[in-house]
């Protein structure tokens, strides 16, 4: 059943538009990434959707009765409440039946009946049916609400959501923009509407209560529509996904890599289409050139309705532009490379960090060698941002060393991008850093960033959060450093905008060490993780491999752990044990791999048949008279069999590449 339908939504800001026939369903249950570069729209859709917003034209349908919560990036709190009971008023309807019930218990704890008065026998056992059967009715209401089981899921989303029982009684007004954010989350997962709209819901959220938020949304059973520049998290939830580009709307069902892979295929089908069809109305239109210079009355009535034809047909959109990207490339311009460090980057000794009473790490040591890319997570308020901090010398360690290497040369980003003076204009802002390039070559890179025209006349302090990261990143890029210190790179950034940063970090010469929660940008780039955590045994984790390889790592070795146990796990405990897991992982893995590989040969196997019988019905309907006589029909065919012959040729590729040899075989010898 469709729950919710949009319908040729328009909506200009000035001459500025916004969004043009915008249309799309989501059906109950269904789980929908909405996706777009930062301005493509997708605020104003939830603010048209939830009627905050007029929009020019068209009509949005809610399923009759569906209650719509949603979150946006700066929930209405009242600053006043104490955080557990600013989400505890979720249950005012609760608390309500509350008073009520306890209301009709004391009456009828209070009420003296007498026996002995005949009279009044039947109009007080009357009365007092009556209060059995409204007290009974409220029961029945609070118990199929919830109504004994909602402190304690209360006190498990807090927990779970990052608010420990020791920030219960802080007030609003004390919470960061981020811990405000997550209040209104929570609200919003306790009160379960019909239909949750949820407005970059992963901003401020560590891994650890992004899995949480993750596993609630996958199980709960109603419709969630997220708005999300995360990946990992899309990948994860998703079943649909719609993209804004260039004021429309496109629906593909699967998660965010089914949704790369069938857009480039879209894409592709879609320009064919039209490039065929121009190619079709430009052969009509000289044809009804020729026949009016004929001047034969018969030729130009057909003429005309060839004309009409035309007129009448639907004409396909030609692909719009696809969004702009911004141009990263790390290191020297002319040689594409950066002054070489030494091997040994970083070492740290024995660090320790504590805000009275609360102690961040201590006895930290690790080393940071040449290539490196470090990824430091944990937990959020586990002392990541503040150890790059003191790294950065931006703030001193309270015991321990740390050393850099020979000729190592730091560009830091830091995630407030404090480096920026507000009352700079975008232009000056660069050019104030670099007073030895030309106006011509300060606008360049700028431009590289998306900044243009107007844009770099703004002054810093009016600019965006994505405008204001776009900046810090283009002044790392001049410094031209070999150690990338990173504190959270890809916040407020959409995400083509992360996938280029990811492709420029990918291509870096130097050694990266960097913190974040971004799970798909930790995927593509981490060669080593170190992950905080109060909990374990010794404060943290040296991890010398992957964030997928880490994952498992954890959950085949670390699950069978308490936390508490006494076992220094930075060092790692049990070498063989580790080892047999290890290799029991990769058997795993391998075995995983061979059934991939055997499913995909035969769904190859499926469409290579499928493509030869194809085009053997072509080269049959080519030997057709009527077909050979319709120009057209003729035309089409030819087109399809070209690119059905392409196909095929990438098929047969496939196949005896990638299926010819005795790939089991060969996977054996490797284990």
């Amino acid at each position: 059943m469709i729950v919710l339908n949009c319908e040729n939504i328009c909506f200009s800001v000035g001459v500025k538009e916004i969004l043009n026939e915008v249309s799309f369903y989501i059906e109950e249950g269904d789980k929908v990434g909405i996706i777009g570069v930062n301005g493509a729209g997708k605020t104003t859709l939830f603010r048209i959707i939830t009627g905050e917003l007029a929009s020019d034209r068209g009509n949005v349908s809610i399923m009759k009765n569906a209650a719509v919560g949603v979150l946006r990036q700066d929930p209405a709190l009242n600053e006043t409440e104490t955080v557990y009971n600013s989400v505890m008023s979720v249950f005012n309807h609760l608390k309500n039946l509350e008073i009520r019930i306890s209301s009709i218990e004391k009456q009828l704890s209070d009420y003296d009946y007498n026996a002995e008065n005949n009279e009044n026998n039947t109009v007080e056992l009357d009365y007092l049916q009556k209060l059995l059967d409204s007290h009974s009715k409220l029961i029945t209401e609070y118990t199929d609400k919830g109504g004994y089981e909602y402190e304690g899921k209360t006190k498990s989303v807090l927990e779970s959501l990052g608010f420990s029982s020791d920030t219960w009684e802080q007030k609003i007004y004390t919470l960061s923009g981020g811990q405000k954010t997550r209040i209104g989350l929570i609200k919003l997962i306790l009160a379960e509407p019909d239909v949750l709209l949820l407005d970059e819901p992963t901003n401020h959220v560590d891994i650890s209560s992004l899995e949480w938020l993750e596993n609630y949304l996958k199980n709960y059973k109603k419709t969630v529509v997220i708005i999300s520049h995360d990946r990992y998290f899309l990948d994860n939830i998703a079943g649909k996904i719609i993209e804004l580009e260039n004021t429309k709307a496109y629906s593909y069902k699967g998660n965010y890599t089914d949704f790369l892979n069938k857009k480039a295929e879209d894409r592709e089908i879609r320009q064919k289409q039209y490039e065929l069809q121009q190619r079709e109305i430009r052969r009509i239109e000289e044809m009804i050139v020729r026949l009016k210079q004929w001047g034969r009355e018969k030729l130009v009535r057909q003429a005309f309705s060839k004309q009409k034809y035309l007129d009448r047909m639907e004409k396909k959109e030609k692909p719009g532009k696809l969004p702009d990207k911004i141009k990263l490339e790390f290191g020297d311009k002319k040689h594409n490379k950066v002054l070489e460090s030494g091997n040994d980057v970083l070492s740290v000794k024995e660090l320790a960090k504590s805000f009275p009473p609360k102690k961040l790490f201590e006895n930290m040591s690790f080393e940071v060698k040449k290539h490196d890319n470090f990824f430091i997570i944990g937990p959020n308020g586990c002392g990541k941002s503040t150890l790059l901090k003191i790294l950065t010398e931006n703030q001193t360690a309270d015991s321990g060393r740390f050393y850099f290497g020979y000729n190592v040369q730091i560009g830091y980003y830091d995630q407030e991008n404090q480096d920026l003076d507000d009352e700079n204009t975008v232009l000056d802002e660069l050019w104030d850093d670099y007073e030895n390039m030309t106006q011509l070559e300060v606008r360049n890179i700028l431009a590289a960033f998306l900044f243009r025209n107007d844009d770099i006349e703004k002054k810093v302090k009016i600019i965006s959060g994505g405008e204001r990261a776009r900046l810090t990143i283009a002044k790392l890029i001049l410094k031209k450093s070999n150690v990338l210190i990173l504190d959270e790179p890809t916040n407020h950034l959409d995400i083509n905008s992360r996938e280029a940063l990811e492709a420029a970090l990918l291509n870096f010469k130097g050694t990266i060490i960097a913190v974040s929660h971004d799970r798909y940008f930790i995927k593509k780039l981490a060669t080593r993780i170190l992950e905080i955590n109060p909990d374990y045994s010794g404060g943290y984790i040296d991890y010398k491999d992957g964030y997928e390889e880490f994952v498992n790592y954890k959950k085949n070795y670390l699950s069978g752990l308490s936390l508490s146990d006494n076992i220094n796990q930075n060092q790692g405990a049990d070498p063989d044990k580790e080892q047999r897991i290890i290799g029991h992982e990769r058997q795993r893995q391998l075995k995983k791999e061979q059934e991939r590989l055997e499913k995909e040969k035969k769904s190859t196997e499926f469409e290579i048949k499928k493509t030869e019988k194809r085009m053997a019905e072509l080269d049959y309907m080519i030997k057709d008279e009527e077909v050979v006589a319709d120009y057209v029909k003729l035309n089409e065919i030819y087109e399809e069999k070209n690119i059905l012959e392409e196909r095929l040729e990438i098929l047969y590729e496939k196949y005896y590449n990638n299926f010819n040899d005795d790939i089991n075989g060969e996977q054996k010898n490797e284990i």
